[in-house]
């Protein structure tokens, strides 16, 4: 495992990158879409608990760099661990592993705490541009959430990343940041009401989707329903322990491990009326234009 080289990488009219995708996603009508029609993204995020073996393999030979063909340079962001070293010893371990049983070479950087100075900043950003896999641990998401609120340019830096097809995976709360309004942990598990549960601006990867981790195993369901009445148009996400969420090229789900994911989409937002399904693993379909559930 590597540490950052100091060599700063800046990205012009982040502004502007936010203004074209946000304009991409209306004009195709489909409140789901970040990046530009056939962006060749890959999100796999996992629920929590032990990571699925496949889905590992799956991220590492999708990480692979065009041009070596046969390394892939992941990025481990373990911020939100209070155990950072061995948080990301124990992901590093695992992805050597399914390099070692898919025939691909990997070297990481670990990325232990969010940068807090200029300098620091810029080996990031140095990290960040040469990754062709990011990973993000487990933890405390507002860790994470902190650090984007406090760097505005960051949420651009790291859409473009997805964009330009960078894989990116996660758990627990590398699984909840990417909602575009994300649980923050605080909720209220007695009632489902729009003021029980504590939203904060993602990464907003998926937008128009609200994920919730750990799900079956932590009887999350009243808490994923509670965000939805707060945001009655989007989608929402139950991955539970074990399992992985796929979402490639915004269109193409897969679901791997051992257990289920649990998935609600609005049929009528003025009735307050919904759609539900558990999608299982081994599960895989197209989605049609306007829900992630089918």
């Amino acid at each position: 495992m590597r540490h950052f080289r100091p060599t700063l990488f800046k990205l012009v009219f982040v502004p502007l990158l936010l203004n074209f995708l946000a304009l991409s996603a209306r004009a195709a009508g489909n409140s789901h879409r970040t990046c530009p029609e056939g962006a060749p993204t890959f999100l796999g995020l996992v629920g929590g608990g032990a990571r699925p073996i496949e889905f590992l393999d799956r991220f590492v030979v999708r990480s692979v760099s065009q041009g070596s063909r046969k390394k892939a340079k992941i990025l481990i962001v373990a911020w939100a661990s209070e155990e950072p070293v061995e948080t990301g010893a124990a992901i590093s371990e695992e992805l050597r592993k399914a390099a070692k049983r898919t025939g691909v070479k990997v070297e990481e950087t670990l990325s232990l705490e969010p940068p807090s100075s200029s300098r620091e900043l810029g080996l990031w950003h140095d990290s960040l541009s040469e990754a062709t896999g990011i990973w993000v641990t487990g933890g405390d998401q507002n860790r994470i959430l902190d650090f984007l609120d406090t760097h505005l340019d960051e949420r651009g830096l790291w859409l473009q990343s997805y964009c330009r097809g960078i894989p990116w995976g996660g758990t627990s709360a590398g699984t909840a940041i990417h909602s575009e309004w994300a649980m923050t942990g605080e909720a209220d598990l007695s009632r489902v009401a729009p003021d029980a549960v504590e939203l904060r601006r993602g990464t907003g990867f998926l937008q128009g989707v609200v994920v919730d981790q750990h799900f079956l195993k932590r009887g999350r369901m009243n808490r994923l329903w509670s965000a939805l009445m707060a945001h009655p148009q989007f989608d929402g996400l139950g991955i539970d322990e074990g399992t992985a969420w796929v979402f490639e090229a915004e269109s193409r789900v897969s679901i791997l491990g051992t257990s289920q994911v649990f998935c609600v989409t609005p049929s009528s937002v003025e009735s307050n009326g919904y759609q539900t399904r558990f999608l299982n693993s081994g599960e895989s379909f197209t989605r049609n234009s306007t829900t992630i559930c089918w």
